[in-house]
């Protein structure tokens, strides 16, 4: 693995691409893996995952061609690592900041003999952990986000080794965005502290 800077992760996801005409039923899905329930104070780990879904599959020989996207988070407050784990051989892992990763990417070159193809669909494109505040409980929503600058969140060969490919912002095809949503509660020494607290309020009003 080869970490990169994201403006070449740019210029690299630009040039590949000879545009192939997507079919209406072409489907790209990005979601998160995550656990349902977490507790205050808690730090655990997330997946990003992408899938291209369609007849364009059997055009040739379908293989990922790179992603580009922000990791946001909201509803409570959170802190991320930096991400690991890329499912791709050149990768930028972004800046962690304000509950966010901002400008993550990475993508593979099909004509390079020294990356292994990934041929995986869906594929991991990383992983990161993420620390839940101190003070909060509630519900928790991660969701990975469009760079402002860019149109497209993922793109894919379609017939290796050729360079035709199809990205998720071109005419006829769809893109699914599926954030996770993590319900966070209280630990169980904080739960004791509430319950008496309310024991405590209730009898004095008696």
């Amino acid at each position: 693995m080869h970490r990169i800077r994201t403006t070449v992760i740019v210029a690299a996801l630009t040039i590949p691409f000879v545009a192939s005409t997507a079919t209406a039923d072409t489907v790209f899905h990005t979601w998160i893996e995550a656990p349902a329930e977490v507790m205050v104070g808690d730090t655990f780990t997330i997946s990003v995952w992408t899938s291209l879904h369609g007849s364009v599959l059997h055009q040739g020989n379908v293989a990922f061609a790179g992603f580009q996207l922000h990791l946001t988070s909201s509803g409570i407050q959170v802190e991320f690592s930096e991400p690991f784990d890329f499912g791709v051989p050149e990768y930028d892992v972004g800046t962690p900041a304000d509950g966010s990763v901002f400008n993550i990417g990475g993508y593979q070159w099909w004509h390079t003999p020294w990356n292994e193809l990934n041929w995986e669909n869906p594929i991991r494109l990383f992983s990161a952990n993420v620390l839940v505040g101190a003070a909060q409980s509630g519900t928790l929503s991660i969701e990975p986000t469009l760079w402002a600058s860019l149109p497209w969140m993922t793109g894919w060969y379609l017939d290796v080794p050729n360079s035709q490919g199809i990205r998720d912002d071109d005419p006829g095809s769809t893109r699914i965005i599926t954030p996770a949503t993590i319900r966070v509660i209280p630990t169980p020494a904080s739960a004791m502290v509430l319950a008496f607290g309310s024991f405590a309020f209730a009898c004095c009003r008696r």
